[in-house]
């Protein structure tokens, strides 16, 4: 269940958190939907491997997609993933913030090729500035609860899911 509720011994093994309570902007939302994406990534203590995933938050309405992945590599999945949520938000012309880690660069571009004729503009924030993707990491952090939950359920039943397990990228 979402959201987190502190009864449920579940969400409170995993860390969930109350999501914030934020005082919405005043103003007009821009025109062009302003998305944000970044690597997550995910491990047991136990595990050596980390999961990796991926997450795409739209900032101006709070929508979050996220998937794993079965490497930081811009691969036809990921950039269809991506896409595919994109097209299902209904946006057609978006921004696309990012990193300037390779791998996401090179799968922002892939994703602008893919989305032609609707226009992908790419933004880059500055080296080593985590706050400049705050909706990013917030979405980063909501989807690693969820899968703690998960995981954590899935551990009530005997059944524990490894890093590099195929279970955990679904």
């Amino acid at each position: 269940h979402l959201p987190f509720r502190d009864w449920c011994g579940i969400c409170v093994s995993a860390k969930a958190a109350d999501p914030a309570h934020r005082r919405r902007p005043e103003g007009a939302p821009p025109t062009t939907p302003i998305l944000q994406a970044d690597f997550f990534f995910m491990n047991r203590r136990a595990d050596r491997d980390k999961a990796t995933g991926i997450s795409l938050v739209c900032v101006t309405t709070g929508a979050v997609a996220g998937c794993g992945l079965p490497a930081k590599s811009k691969g036809i999945f990921v950039v269809e993933f991506l896409a595919a949520a994109i097209g299902e938000w209904g946006y057609l012309d978006v921004v696309l913030r990012t990193d300037n880690e390779p791998a996401i660069e090179a799968i922002a571009r892939a994703l602008r090729d893919a989305r032609k004729p609707h226009r992908t503009v790419l933004e880059t924030v500055p080296r080593f500035s985590h706050a400049s993707l705050g909706h990013a990491e917030n979405a980063n952090r909501l989807l690693e609860e969820a899968v703690r939950c998960l995981l954590a359920t899935l551990a009530d039943c005997g059944k524990v899911v490894g890093a590099g397990d195929a279970l955990l990228a679904w």
